[in-house]
């Protein structure tokens, strides 16, 4: 949802600067419309840059759960779990692996 609010904010910031290149407008209404236009922009450039941080976060994550699953040489015989070579007991169940 903040993605479309973000991108709808976008473009009418570029609506706004259109319609001020287009049409013969006096100092009031350039005031009025520079005021949408900051704060079309603003919000939609901070809203897309949330997300932004959103996905690198996610991807972040997700390359070091892949690490986690290559580190991975031994399994838990209760569990089944993956378990790095430094382990003494499973993460997941709490048995003690040899």
């Amino acid at each position: 949802m903040k993605k479309i609010i973000g991108n709808t904010l976008l473009v009418l910031a570029f609506v706004v600067v259109a319609i001020v290149a287009v049409a013969d407008v006096d100092h009031d209404t350039f005031s009025i419309l520079g005021l949408l236009y900051a704060f079309c922009l603003i919000g939609g450039i901070v809203l897309r840059i949330g997300d932004f941080f959103k996905w690198r976060a996610k991807k972040h994550a997700e390359g070091f759960q892949e690490a986690a699953q290559q580190k991975a040489s031994r399994y838990c015989s209760k569990c089944g779990s993956g378990l790095t070579a430094d382990t003494v007991f499973c993460p997941k169940c709490g048995n003690k692996v040899s």
